[in-house]
């Protein structure tokens, strides 16, 4: 409507002094909300709204000034699709005949707003003429509400999918809240969860322990957090719950919030890595007795009724220990390793586990064939850089279930535990070997002795049959044979003379290293091209010469070989030196034999010259004492002369 077709909104309002200015026109051009003024038409079946005019705060807020707005419709100004939701707000306003509000949306010159607008429609004789619109931006209420219901969502999502149990409880202890977790735990998922009690989930004498923990809370208004044996549909879980007091805005409290979450697999774990430590420490038990058991450990852990320690030597897989009613698992057993579950252990880089093993392995495959396990877990055992066999768990059944990252560590530090004992006992061993060949080098009465304990040792410790001994001869820059095993005679004949760099040998002596070969027919620069060897190690003994042990197998070397070899070797070397000074002791010895001989002669014959002219100066002194006659005086002096020339002689 027109301004002269009727009083505007302004009219009756007081004036201020000469100013035509209302009261109103004053409030509404300083209001911080955005007013506007649109003017109603009704036609036979419909209105027209026609925008009239709005204050600096509407235009500020929407960029759309008085003139850009005056006598548009709100489809003029707002485009077909805003102007449309607009005018259906002002219909209904208009036809209700009372204020309504609403929130609204809007693209406008200043930018996409969301606006909370209530409208007034303003009539005549009954008939609406006018909508007096107040709108004010919540844009950023909108957005922190809207933040705020996206947060309520991400959190309620984040409770519902979380694995441990959420609950709220009254100071009453009604459960007020319990997310899918808890609801699970409890098997409510089809009960209205509000109003539940502790006495109608669980056993009386388990409800009353854990309203003595809630009364903790709520009382002291402390944090607890317990570990606890939860009964459920399934079975007794044990669970560490953490429970905090609820405040309400005047800090008293109105709750209990707990958190509940499963540790059954955890503290299984924790009882298994015990009993494997008890064990594998326990120093009254032999390594196969401790197998034993530990096998038995790891089938109660993964509730599998099939477990089995292996060797495997060559392309044959031999049952050690065993548990269980398998018949083909059983000590003793073998099989070919084509046709083993473990094939597939010693072929990965790691560990193996089958959940189902006809389909991992197929129907068709000689292992599932034979043995028929459902499911399998294995892991490699080695010795050193050695493989040994496999520490390995089975079932006849496949598995509905994924095996645990913690039944995998299980596993694997049970082949590690084993691999460990097995070289510490090798060590041992070897170590016992070495100190007894050690008391032999104390009896051994020359340099041949020694070497030829020494080749034998390292036959005996490394199971390399065939060994020798070189010495090292300075003066013609050579390394010269001293012994041999019986087998390396056989094998490669007489042992050769090494002339300097004619065979890989002299890079051990010259370096002081020790050499090892896996397979030394692949190495250039041998001695012999075509030598039947393929594994073999060099030993240096220092500047004393060095040993070499073979074998027709290709073997590989590890570190406890290396360190076993240095040490034979540092004995050697210290039996060859003091063999050598024993033969020097003997040969001083029989030559100050010889000496002590050639005196004891020169003794004899000495006495029965000297005695001669002692009797004649003798017998010839007491003459001339008697008979004061010079002339025996002279005898006397002539006898001493001949003695003293026979001492000069």
């Amino acid at each position: 409507m027109h301004e002269d077709s009727g009083p505007g909104p302004t009219e009756g309002f007081q004036t201020i002094g000469d100013k035509a200015e209302s009261v109103y026109e004053i409030i509404v051009r300083e209001m911080e909300d955005a007013v506007f003024f649109i003017d109603v038409e009704q036609t036979d079946d419909d209105y027209t709204f026609t925008f009239r005019r709005n204050n600096a705060s509407h235009k500020q807020l929407t960029g759309l000034s008085e003139d850009e707005m005056r006598g548009q419709t709100p489809r003029e100004l707002l485009g077909d699709e805003q102007g449309a939701t607009v005018e259906a707000n002002y219909r209904r306003c208009v036809e209700q005949r009372e204020p309504i509000q609403y929130e609204e949306t809007l693209e406008l010159p200043a930018g996409t707003s969301h606006w909370q607008t209530r409208l007034t429609p303003v009539t005549e004789d009954g008939q609406p003429t006018q909508i007096v619109g107040v709108a004010r931006d919540i844009t950023e209420q909108k957005e922190r509400r809207q933040k705020l219901q996206r947060l309520d969502r991400q959190f309620e999502t984040v409770l519902e999918t979380m694995s441990a149990a959420v609950f709220l409880k009254d100071t009453d202890g009604q459960y007020l809240l319990m997310n899918q977790a808890c609801q699970e735990l409890f098997d409510v998922e089809d009960r209205d969860i509000v109003g539940l009690t502790d006495e109608n989930l669980f056993p009386p004498e388990v409800a009353k322990k854990v309203v003595k923990d809630d009364q903790r809370v709520i009382q002291n208004g402390e944090v607890i957090e317990l570990e606890e044996e939860v009964p459920t549909t399934a079975g007794n879980t044990v669970r560490l719950t953490r429970k905090s007091p609820v405040y309400d805005d005047n800090g008293d409290i109105t709750g209990i919030c707990g958190v509940s979450t499963d540790i059954t697999e955890q503290k299984q774990r924790e009882k298994t890595l015990r009993s494997m430590y008890e064990i594998g420490s326990n120093m009254d038990l032999s390594f196969d007795e401790k197998v034993k058991r530990l096998i038995e450990v790891g089938r109660e852990y993964l509730n599998l009724p099939y477990g089995f320690f292996t060797s495997i030597d060559g392309q044959t897989q031999k049952i050690v220990h065993a548990r269980g009613s398998h018949e083909l698992l059983q000590p003793g057993e073998s099989a070919p390793l084509e046709e083993s579950y473990c094939r597939k252990t010693i072929d990965s880089d790691g560990l193996v586990g089958m959940e189902n093993a006809e389909q991992v392995l197929g129907a068709d495959d000689p292992a599932y064939d034979l043995f028929n396990l459902g499911c399998y877990i294995g892991t490699k055992v080695r010795v050193g850089a050695e493989l040994y066999g496999t520490f390995c768990f089975a079932g006849p059944e496949a598995l509905d279930r994924s095996f645990t990252d913690d039944e995998r560590e299980i596993v694997k530090l049970l082949g590690q535990w084993a691999g460990y004992e097995l070289e510490r006992s090798e060590v041992e061993t070897r170590l016992r070997k070495l100190h007894e060949f050690a008391q032999e080098l104390l009896v051994a009465e020359n340099t041949n002795a020694v070497a030829s304990l020494g080749v034998e040792a390292g036959n005996e410790i490394f199971d390399l049959r065939m060994g020798a001994c070189w010495e090292y001869d300075s003066a013609a820059d050579v390394l010269r044979p001293l012994a041999e095993t019986a087998r390396a005679r056989d094998i490669v004949g007489d042992t050769p003379t090494f002339e300097r760099n004619e065979a890989l040998v002299w890079e051990s002596f010259d370096t002081g290293e020790i050499q090892t070969f896996a397979d030394v027919s692949a190495v250039t620069d041998t001695y012999n091209e075509e030598t039947p060897l393929r594994s073999e190690v060099h030993v240096p003994l220092g500047d004393r010469g060095v040993m070499i042990f073979s074998s027709t197998e290709k073997r590989a070397f590890d570190g406890i070989d290396r360190k076993t070899m240095r040490l034979l070797g540092a004995l050697v070397r210290e039996g060859l030196i003091a063999a050598d000074r024993e033969e020097q002791l003997v040969e001083r010895s029989s030559a100050l034999q010889r000496q002590n001989e050639d005196l004891e002669e020169f003794a004899s014959l000495a006495a029965h010259d000297l005695r001669n002219p002692l009797t004649g100066a003798i017998s010839s002194l007491e003459v001339a004492q008697e008979t004061h006659d010079p002339e025996w005086f002279e005898r006397t002096e002539q006898s001493l002369w001949r003695m003293n020339e026979l001492v000069d002689e």
